[in-house]
């Protein structure tokens, strides 16, 4: 995460977070349109991860949750069996989201549609 204030002219500068829970690279980054700390991304890894700015570098009490989980991470889907190459926000909705993955059998292409509702 970058402070766009912070960059050089030529758009060069350190990131101010780096938010660390996908194992492969990420394809799609998206803010929540109703929660201004609150962004989701997916990736090749096949997750959907669910991220509150807000929580990172505060303690916060989650049993549930590993200590391994990291910092800011509050909602994963992790259904898709293929790479999740895009998700969106339900307008109607705040806490829904819909992925979209490569993961079908056919060679002709196509994927998965799934519909996730977040739980926190």
């Amino acid at each position: 995460m970058f402070d766009r204030r912070n960059l050089t002219s030529n758009g060069v500068g350190s990131p101010i977070y780096k938010f660390e829970g996908h194992r492969a690279a990420v394809l799609c980054v998206q803010w929540s349109p109703d929660e201004s700390s609150v962004f989701g991304s997916s990736a090749e890894d096949g997750l959907l991860n669910i991220w509150d700015y807000d929580k990172v570098g505060k303690k916060v009490e989650r049993p549930s949750k590993s200590p391994s989980t990291p910092a800011g991470l509050f909602f994963q889907h992790a259904g898709h069996r293929d790479k999740v190459v895009d998700f969106h926000w339900n307008a109607s909705d705040p806490w829904t989201v819909v992925s979209v993955s490569d993961d079908c059998d056919s060679t002709g292409g196509g994927g998965t549609l799934q519909v996730s509702s977040v739980n926190f």
